[in-house]
């Protein structure tokens, strides 16, 4: 009788150490559910973290771009174009310089993207052009 007490005993020791195991296998799941989370967490962030570096650098050239852009287009002569001084020499220099960055801005080549904007812009311009282009008419002497 005494080695079926023991048997008893090692039974309930046997059932004891399942038990545990298995409560350390649920506890293991529960982990690698948590760690799964996490390294997807990390894996998304890492993707939006790479999507703002390329949005950023898209950013950045775009703004180049825009800046060149606005480089090319400015006008600040449109002064002489609009109301010039044909009666003087440097009048005279003054427009024609204007004239012939106008002409530069207008022949402008661009890419696709700024098209709408370049033509607005332009469109101003063949504006001035024309004012101008009309005041040299009428103030010259044929």
């Amino acid at each position: 009788m005494e080695s079926e007490g023991q048997i008893n005993a090692l039974m309930d020791s046997i059932d004891i150490s399942v038990n545990a195991l298995d409560e350390i296998d649920r506890e293991l799941s529960s982990y690698d559910e948590a760690v799964k989370y996490v390294r997807k967490s990390v894996e998304k962030i890492e993707e939006e973290n790479l999507q703002m570096g390329v949005a950023a650098k898209n950013n950045q050239l775009l703004l180049a771009e825009l800046g060149n852009l606005i480089e090319v287009l400015d006008f600040p002569q449109s002064s002489y174009l609009s109301d010039p001084d044909l009666r003087t020499e440097d009048g005279i220099k003054k427009a024609t310089y204007a004239a012939l960055q106008l002409k530069e801005t207008l022949n402008v080549d661009v890419r696709f993207t700024f098209k709408c904007f370049i033509q607005f812009q332009q469109s101003s311009y063949f504006t001035l052009n024309y004012l101008c282009s009309y005041r040299i008419e009428f103030t010259l002497p044929c």
